[in-house]
């Protein structure tokens, strides 16, 4: 109800705010509200009525229109945040089958998990009657390089590399290896996103982990087993697969 008495500091009106912007004063009686004591000085009292109304529905009309961007700002937010946790995510393993280039081997990659490397790859020699196994390696990977009857220190042997192109963290080092390197059955050595990048940050980084190289392709050359990769820097890098040296 909108009641007033002369105070001590003003005029105490008893009402809401959004009663005397609605209405205004009025002699046709009381308007019960609440009672809420309201003190504004006497001689802004009319002043204060008179331009409430306005007030009220100006910020009456921004509301909706303040909380619609709010929640579309949130919205956009939260997709955004969601389509790079899902670009992140790495997708399932899944068998798959490499051959060299001239096609007279060829490697069998069976996964044991959806994620990871643990499975098995073997290599197989193309011949009539029936293929025969190489070798057997007790390791999965998404990206495998095979070279059947190349040199291998002196004799005729095979070489497999496990390429792993992205890892967790942002920042190359000598602990996560982009390649192992098997001569026949055995890991002859590896080589370290570090030595690939270069320097820690020349990496390609998404949400929760990094890319070291762009990306990898065999090449034999006189009959020795090398990878050109191609770093995130442009520069061209040549491994030879046997001595394990790096050359740009």
């Amino acid at each position: 109800m909108l009641r007033s008495a002369r105070g001590k500091h003003g005029l105490i009106v008893r009402g809401s705010f959004f009663d005397c912007a609605r209405h205004g004063p009025t002699k046709r009686g009381p308007i019960q509200l609440n009672e809420t004591p309201i003190i504004l000085p006497a001689a802004n009292f009319l002043v204060f009525v008179a331009k409430a109304p306005e007030q009220v529905r100006n910020r009456t009309r921004r509301m909706p229109k303040m909380m619609s961007v709010l929640r579309a700002v949130i919205i956009i937010i939260a997709l955004i945040q969601s389509v790079a946790a899902l670009a992140d995510s790495p997708s399932f393993n899944r068998p798959f089958v490499v051959a060299t280039e001239d096609g007279a081997c060829y490697a069998k990659a069976v996964p044991a998990e959806p994620l990871g490397d643990e499975g098995r790859t073997t290599v197989y020699r193309v011949e009539e009657g029936g293929d025969s196994v190489v070798q057997s390696y007790e390791w999965y990977s998404r990206k495998v390089f095979i070279f059947c009857d190349v040199d291998v220190h002196g004799t005729l042997g095979t070489i497999a590399v496990k390429f792993t192109a992205a890892h967790d963290g942002s920042k190359a080092n000598e602990r996560d290896a982009t390649l192992e390197v098997y001569h026949d059955k055995d890991l002859a050595f590896a080589v370290s996103t570090l030595a690939i990048a270069g320097k820690p940050a020349n990496v390609f980084q998404t949400f929760s982990r990094y890319f070291a190289v762009q990306s990898i392709e065999p090449e034999v050359l006189n009959g020795r087993a090398t990878l050109k990769a191609f770093t995130n820097d442009d520069r061209i890098l040549r491994i030879d697969l046997v001595s394990g040296s790096i050359q740009e």
